[in-house]
């Protein structure tokens, strides 16, 4: 339970061997590690995750707190900061936020999808 008194769910990928391959579940996973905000784990399947909140997502991470669901991974951590802003910040400041949203979109569309193209 959070101060809040409310549980926060990380809904992610398990794979055979019970880790989860999943950068952006990761992503989360290190943004909880560094505001210590306590989580409860929920495992799925590739199949299991349209099937969770009424087939509202389709990937992972998915976070759960209280009413609020979130399933992009830069969303949940911008909500982790509004959420919890008694914990570490995430973010020095909006201006670092922008930045680091910039580098990410690059690096996604200008790199990742360049090496998955040639696979």
């Amino acid at each position: 339970m959070t101060a809040s008194g409310k549980k926060v769910r990380l809904y992610e990928l398990a794979l055979e061997n019970g880790r989860s391959a999943s950068p952006f579940v990761w992503r989360i996973r290190y943004a909880l590690a560094h505001k210590g905000i306590a989580f409860e784990t929920v495992y799925l399947g590739f199949t299991e995750i349209p099937t969770v909140f009424g087939g509202k997502f389709k990937t992972v991470p998915i976070l759960e707190h209280g009413d609020t669901v979130l399933a992009e991974s830069w969303d949940i951590a911008e909500y982790l900061d509004r959420a919890f802003p008694d914990h570490p910040p995430l973010f020095a400041s909006p201006g670092e936020l922008a930045v680091i949203r910039l580098t990410d979109a690059w690096f996604m569309n200008e790199v990742l999808r360049k090496c998955f193209a040639c696979m």
